[in-house]
């Protein structure tokens, strides 16, 4: 499951904030079964890695590709708690069952 207090849940090198812009999953290390880190692939054959030739080297060592590992994800959620649309969801139907359980106390 997506933690956005963890900027890797899958812990396979690759920010899931970087994942979402390579398409890869952010929760599967492998997202393509072929044995490789989500961070190893090259799909173009060029014998860099497709986060390389985005970012530059992991660790901050720039070959000029990019900013060298992206941003965290925004995190609007406390731990333990839903976000997005579901979270939206879940709570409005909170507020009505509340809303509800309510109204009968005082009728």
């Amino acid at each position: 499951m997506a933690n956005c207090l963890d900027p890797d849940d899958d812990n396979d090198g690759l920010e899931d904030s970087v994942e979402v812009q390579l398409g890869t999953g952010v929760t599967v290390v492998d997202s393509d079964g072929d044995g490789l880190f989500d961070n190893e692939e090259d799909t173009d054959g060029d014998g860099v890695s497709d986060y390389e030739a985005l970012y530059g080297k992991p660790g901050g060592s720039d070959d000029g590709g990019g900013g060298g590992g992206g941003t965290a994800p925004t995190c609007t959620a406390s731990p333990g708690t839903s976000s997005g649309p579901a979270g939206f969801v879940l709570f409005g139907l909170l507020l009505l069952v509340g809303l509800v359980v309510s109204r009968q106390r005082v009728g």
